[in-house]
């Protein structure tokens, strides 16, 4: 590999170990003869085959990973980078890993076992809307969004852009893109469509042929003639044309489908066209008349749903269908008659693509991809990726065991099944994040944090190693933020739903769960005429007998003040609704008579009552609301006010507003004796006020942050408070004078935290625009807050340069390569860590959101947990990389 790549023949290394595995297959393993019938006095090595083969295969499999990543410009990275990230059951690493030292230790489920990971994944600086491969797989093709952007060339193996971008006309939108792309046959030539304009160009020239104006309606689908000479294609309102791919012209059409063309192709002998339509309608016409020569066929869809998407095989004899309702069936194209399916999805397919052999259909899901067995329709595997793709291609091979799709500003390369056609296994859900992350909340004694999930599920894991104690279950069948609190001993949890679309009649009921076994043990939820709307906060008592939750009404009655409705409290339990799993949808539309205020609830888990409802004049869509540490006052705040109530006489001790005006109180927390309680707004300001009086305590809080303080905690002391703003900054405060005792900058921003009951650590929800699954970190906030501080970025920098000066086998101390990392290291998109312009280590982008940093030792991400502790590592890194092979 380093000879390889020093020459620049990286991309070879993995075509010569592909023709080696060939080689070794029919003189070795199992020689044939012309007839393919194992030669006479020869036997199968089924034993050694199995295992010489996989070792063959888990080498082109590191060569290639490592030849389509950046880190293969730096060839001391096959060890720095790829061999540490690389799975751990893999080959190379077994064989390897022992024979090193001083790299960089990455263990959790992420890199334990092989899984459905791409093996590559290029940044663009452009959005990309479509893509196709060549014909001989060599490059592929993209079109994108933009009137300068155009369509581009790649290499298949490195990414780079070979032509282009070719920018054919001016675009009839701001925002046109070019929708589709496909090569020739011949691979000569390049079409691609925006919206009603086909542009063809030269590959080897970029010289236009067009643009070509469809007189009707936008393109939908587009295809060259096997001698490449011609081009058909379908539009949204059915017309069907063939053009001369060489001048531009209409050789036949337009000539109408029944509906929307979804695909259109040549059937081989370039005579006859196959089309597809949104009304599941197959016809085959004469491509010189538009005569339909059979069909229409109308597949059997009625009772899947309406047409999603389609596909041709690349003889034109079948066709590949999805539905609305996730179904896909195999079609013969010239009969009608269904081969295989319905196939049973539980997503319909935003698009199907059948392998060049037919015996595979591919399909694109929000979730990522699914291989499909068309003779048996099994479900092959299932590669999940981290954000929805929105197009991609099959290499052009009989097997299509690559994949290659696009992600707004993203390529990703994925492998379907070895050259043996052994399946990729499918990702195990274990561990892995598959969702946005709408809450978390650490167990009373640390050991466990839960996270609600935007999509209605909950799940739970240990604090320290990332390990699932509770598998993901539904709690909430609406899309919206999940509320979370843990009940004292940490035996129950509750949970509440804020749905992601307002409807008067959301119950937004809150319901107690067993935290060991996931099993719902009691539900709440008021009267149909008392419907409160969705909960936007929630509370358990430190006595663990009462819950809060706040209610928002969007279409509440103004108060002219705070007030009270106690009657409640004599209302038994058996007088409210009890709902099952099923009732979150029912009674949609009814009709929901005006209250008079906001609601604070409090229920009584002993009596199962609601003892109080707190009316308060605008909750807004933030709340916060604290039990005192005796559980006989409860506070809350809101845009900017804050109101104190007495939980048993449900009566108002006082209210305050915030000045100046416009600020809302974000976060809220008691002190540890009850005296005092802070509050964080949306503004950045950390205030503290007596609880005996509406009173403010005045702080200078000397060096705050300008950004809302999402999270506010005492130290148990009572001295200190902890506050997490909303740009990731972690503060100590002294809560005597005012003055920071410590403060740490977490990256990236995050979207939503919670503080161990110690205060020592954190856990985040990381918001990045680059992922859909948003993983979960564990910060050392105690470590961070002790040591981050110590030195000057410039002191940090200059031993960190010192470090390749000096002549020893490791940077001498791994607490300076941790203060590094977090202090000055820059983590790029392109996936390098890097130290001003050195680099430190690789990891493929996709992985990135599974990357620990400095002072996090813990992620739960999309592909499972992952666990870095950057002070416990001896390093051969910079210069001193060298040291790093012992060959023995």
């Amino acid at each position: 590999m380093e000879v390889l790549n020093v020459k620049r023949h990286m991309t070879t290394g993995p075509k010569l170990l592909v023709n080696a595995l060939s080689w070794l297959k029919v003189s070795f393993f199992r020689p044939l003869n012309k007839d393919g019938s194992l030669k006479s006095g020869h036997k199968e090595n089924s034993c050694e085959s199995k295992n010489t083969q996989k070792k063959l295969y888990d080498a082109r499999e590191f060569v290639e990973a490592f030849s389509m990543g950046a880190c293969s410009k730096s060839t001391p990275h096959i060890y720095i980078s790829a061999l540490p990230f690389f799975y751990k059951s893999n080959f190379v690493y077994e064989n390897y890993w022992t024979k090193t030292r001083g790299l960089i230790t990455v263990d959790g489920s992420s890199v334990k076992e092989k899984n459905s990971r791409p093996i590559a994944t290029w940044k663009m600086d452009y959005w990309v809307e479509s893509i196709a491969f060549s014909h001989d797989g060599a490059t592929f093709a993209t079109g994108s969004t933009g009137s300068r952007d155009g369509v581009r060339i790649h290499d298949a193996d490195s990414g780079e852009i070979l032509a282009g971008p070719f920018i054919g006309a001016s675009r009839p939108r701001p925002f046109s893109c070019d929708a589709i792309v496909t090569f020739s046959p011949d691979n000569t030539h390049l079409a691609s469509v925006c919206h009603d304009t086909i542009c063809i160009w030269n590959v080897q020239t970029g010289n236009l042929i067009g643009p070509l104006r469809e007189p009707t309606e936008f393109i939908t689908s587009l295809s060259f003639s096997p001698d490449s000479k011609k081009l058909v294609s379908g539009a949204y309102d059915g017309a069907i044309i063939v053009w001369n791919a060489a001048t531009g012209d209409i050789i036949s059409g337009p000539f109408r489908s029944t509906g929307d063309v979804k695909t259109v192709g040549f059937t081989p002998d370039g005579f006859k066209i196959v089309s597809v339509s949104d009304e599941c309608r197959i016809c085959i016409w004469d491509a010189d008349k538009g005569a339909i020569l059979s069909g229409p066929f109308e597949a059997d869809g009625n009772k899947h749903g309406n047409l999603s998407s389609a596909a041709l095989s690349s003889d034109r004899s079948t066709v590949a269908i999805c539905f609305s309702s996730g179904a896909i069936l195999i079609v013969n194209a010239f009969t009608g008659a269904v081969i295989c399916g319905p196939f049973v999805c539980n997503e319909s397919a935003g698009a199907l693509v059948l392998s060049h052999d037919g015996k595979k259909v591919f399909s694109r899901h929000t979730s990522g991809f699914r291989v499909w067995d068309t003779q048996n329709g099994t479900l092959e595997t299932h590669l999940v990726s981290n954000d929805s793709p929105n197009c991609f291609a099959v290499a052009p091979t009989s097997k299509g065991n690559k994949i290659m799709s696009s992600s707004r500003y993203d390529i990703h390369v994925w492998n379907t099944t070895d050259d043996n056609g052994v399946v990729t296994d499918s990702p195990s859900a274990h561990g892995s994040i598959q969702g946005r992350v709408s809450s978390l909340a650490y167990s009373p004694d640390g050991c466990v944090i839960a996270a609600g999930f935007f999509n209605g599920f909950v799940c739970l894991w240990d604090a320290h190693t990332g390990e699932e104690i509770l598998r993901p279950f539904q709690a909430h069948k609406r899309n919206g933020d999940i509320y979370i609190c843990f009940s004292p001993d940490g035996a129950n949890f509750v949970t509440a739903l804020a749905p992601r679309f307002y409807i008067s009649n959301n119950l937004g009921p809150v319901r107690l769960w067993d935290a060991r076994t996931g099993k719902m043990i009691r539900e709440l939820a008021v009267r149909p005429s008392e419907q409160l709307g969705p909960v936007n906060a929630l509370a358990y008592s430190h006595g663990g007998s009462l819950i809060a939750w706040s209610v928002h009404h969007s279409n509440a009655s103004p108060a002219a003040s705070l007030s009270l409705t106690p009657s409640l409290s004599l209302c038994s339990q058996e007088e409210y609704e009890e709902i099952d799993e099923d009732d979150d949808d029912k009674e949609e539309g009814t009709e929901v008579p005006n209250v008079p205020a906001d609601t604070i609830m409090i229920w009584d888990l002993r009596s199962g009552r609601i003892i109080g409802k707190l009316m308060q004049e605008h909750i807004g869509d933030k709340i916060s609301v604290a039990f005192s540490p005796d559980d006989t006052i409860l506070v809350s705040g809101t845009r900017n006010e804050l109101a104190m109530w007495s939980v048993d006489g449900c009566k108002v001790i006082w209210q305050a507003r915030l000045e100046p005006a416009g600020a809302s109180v974000r976060s809220m927390a008691f002190s540890p004796d009850g005296t005092r309680f802070a509050s964080g707004s949306s503004d950045g300001q950390l205030r503290l006020w007596k609880t005996t009086t509406s009173e403010t305590i005045p702080l200078p809080w000397r060096g705050r942050s300008q950004h809302t303080v999402t999270s506010i905690v005492f130290l148990s002391d009572g001295k200190k408070v902890l506050t997490v703003s909303s740009d990731s900054a972690i503060h100590l405060w002294d809560a005597e004078t005012g003055d920071i005792l410590g403060k740490f900058n977490a990256l990236p921003t995050f979207k939503c935290v919670a503080v161990s009951p110690d205060c020592s650590r954190l856990a985040a929800s990381i918001y990045d625009a680059d992922f859909e699954a948003n993983p979960i970190r564990m910060w050392e906030v105690e470590n961070a807050l002790a040591t981050v501080q110590a030195m000057a970025e410039e002191d940090i920098r200059s031993g960190f340069d010192n470090e390749d000066r000096i002549d020893s086998t490791f940077y001498s101390s791994p607490q300076s390569v941790k203060l590094a990392m977090s202090r000055i290291a820059n983590y790029h998109n392109d996936g390098w860590v890097k130290v001003d312009d050195r680099n430190i280590f690789w990891t493929s982008p996709d992985f990135r959101a599974n990357l620990c940093h400095a002072y996090n030792p813990l992620v739960i991400g999309p592909y499972g947990t992952t666990l870095m502790d950057y002070s416990s590592m001896n390093l051969c890194i910079g210069k001193k990389w060298v040291n790093c092979w012992l060959g023995h």
